[in-house]
């Protein structure tokens, strides 16, 4: 949260709980939460309406970074600078992350935000600009 209010004071970020996943889901839909972490099944099933949101609306969510079979996702119309303020703070803490993926394997996730995208380019090539 520090990294968010840091590059981007106007954001306000702190940290909240959603009581369960439908909340989480509502809370993402509706654009109250911006960012969560959730399972890999959760999330693609916010994604495509799937499971238990078979029904409903699709939430446009995009990952920042991957812990095991968590993902820390955003939505997808989160600005790419503020995202890459927030992967940038997850890359400098990796070692104190737990079950954190390398970051070359983040790189090839598919619906990884270009904020974090740049980020990990970053990281991993310091000499790549934007």
């Amino acid at each position: 949260m520090d990294a968010i209010n840091q590059g981007a004071p106007e954001a306000s970020a702190r940290p909240a709980r959603a009581k369960d996943l439908r909340r989480a889901y509502d809370l993402l839909r509706t654009d109250q939460f911006q960012f969560a972490l959730l399972s890999a099944p959760n999330v693609d099933a916010m994604r495509k309406a799937t499971g238990p949101f078979a029904g409903e609306k699709t939430v446009a969510l995009s990952t920042v970074y991957q812990f095991g079979e968590l993902h820390f996702v955003v939505r997808a119309d989160f600005p790419e600078n503020l995202v890459a303020v927030v992967a940038d703070a997850v890359l400098a803490s990796l070692d104190a992350l737990p079950e954190a993926k390398p970051p070359s394997d983040v790189a090839q996730l598919p619906k990884l935000h270009p904020g974090a995208r740049w980020a990990i380019d970053e990281f991993l090539n310091p000499t790549h600009h934007r």
